[in-house]
């Protein structure tokens, strides 16, 4: 039976959700919404009547226009991750919490792994090597979407110089990816050393040449 050696080796990267990029405000909406679904779901387990849940429903769906209302309005503005969404920091913690993101510092449900390819080569990424320059998004919404694709997003990050705002852009979303909502960002910074190579040659005005990506 033959070995696939090219699914052995793997890379760590970061997992995020659209939620992690609400401002405060949108994200204290997001988690009204949250109560009034659990609220909901406890109430179908004891068999309660569609009236005895309107109330509840009507306010999840106030609650959701309000929060589409917020999203709309952030417009073009680059979003910027919530680090308190995505660190791991203890309630009772005796240290301040850190500035920036590490790979160290982040929630285990943040952390992934996924095969090395020709991205993970390209960046000079080996077997358990552990990145920030990729970060796959889940997205719950629309706006969020377009905001997100259009305009990137920032992570502020801890490196030995200090605390950087990376700045991410969509990159890519394969097949796997579309069926679960998901998409690939990448860094500025690590798209430009590779560009060239994953490019091999084409560039946008060629590949814009007929209008761009068949939407099919």
């Amino acid at each position: 039976m033959s070995v696939k050696t090219y699914l052995q080796e793997q890379i760590r990267l970061v997992s995020l959700s659209s939620y992690d990029l609400f401002t405060d405000e949108e994200y204290d909406l997001y988690m009204k919404i949250t109560e009034c679904k659990s609220k909901l779901d406890e109430l179908d387990k004891k068999g309660a009547k569609k009236e005895e849940k309107q109330p509840i429903i009507d306010e999840k769906n106030k609650i959701k226009e309000m929060l589409e209302t917020l999203i709309q309005a952030n417009g073009n503005n680059p979003r910027s991750v919530r680090l308190k969404s995505i660190i791991y920091y203890p309630k009772n913690a005796d240290y301040p919490m850190p500035e920036g993101a590490t790979y160290y510092n982040l929630k285990t449900s943040k952390k992934i792994a996924e095969f090395c390819c020709e991205l993970s080569r390209a960046m000079g990424l080996k077997h358990l090597d552990s990145t920030l320059d990729l970060i796959v998004i889940k997205w719950k919404n629309t706006e969020m979407l377009r905001q997100l694709v259009l305009n990137g997003f920032y992570v502020p990050l801890c490196t030995p110089s200090g605390v950087v705002n990376k700045h991410y852009r969509f990159f890519t979303a394969s097949a796997g990816q579309l069926r679960r909502d998901k998409f690939l960002a990448i860094s500025d910074d690590a798209w430009e050393r590779i560009h060239e190579r994953l490019d091999c040659g084409v560039g946008w005005d060629e590949v814009n040449a007929k209008g761009g990506i068949n939407a099919n």
